[in-house]
This record gives C-alpha cells, structure tokens and sequence, in this order.
C-alpha cells in the first residue's frame, strides 16, 4: 500500500497558505523569514539546530502549524553561522492533533 497524504480541513486552504513546495532549494535564511513575517500567521522559530552529515533543522509553529525546514550546505569548511543553508524538505503538521488518542499511562 502507498501512503497518501491526508490534507485536513483544519489546515489553511492550500491557496491561502505559504508555497511549502517553492521554498525547497531556496536560501534557507530567506524562507524563515518569509515565515516570521507571514501574513495573519506569523511562524516563530522555536529550534534551530545542526545536525550529523551537515544538516540542519529550522522547527517554526504558530497557533495550529509545526514546520519542520531540513537544510543541507556545501560549504562544509565554513562556520555554520557563516555557510549558505539551502532548503532540502519542509514537514508540516496540526498541532491539535499530536495528542494521541490514547495516552501511554
């Protein structure tokens, strides 16, 4: 069986949300701030950390949306402070619905 993706009628309306797809090679500094600065559901960052194999991970939310913005560099001889990140995948989620049905107790 091939998963598929479940698009919720709780998430923004695909055409009123941000272009997920567009963001992906993208300067990764561009896309956070195109997300800190989205219109009436600005995104914070809430971690940004580097990660094995010189990736990085960018997590933003808002009231109902995690965005979780997986970047790679190929200036692997730079600081990281100082490399260009580019954008790989971004990973969206409700966060409403992280709760388990059934909590572990």
């Amino acid at each position: 069986m091939i998963p598929k993706l479940r698009l919720d009628n709780a998430l923004l309306p695909l055409n009123q949300g941000p272009d997920w797809n567009g963001y992906i090679g993208k300067d990764a500094d561009y896309v956070i701030e195109k997300l800190k600065q989205w219109d009436d559901y600005p995104y914070i960052v809430t971690e940004d950390s580097l990660g094995c194999k010189d990736f990085r991970k960018v997590t933003m939310r808002n009231t109902d949306t995690r965005v979780i913005i997986v970047c790679e560099t190929q200036d692997k001889h730079l600081a990281p402070q100082a490399a260009k990140w580019i954008v790989l995948d971004v990973f969206v989620s409700t966060i409403r619905y992280d709760e388990p049905d059934k909590p572990f107790k």
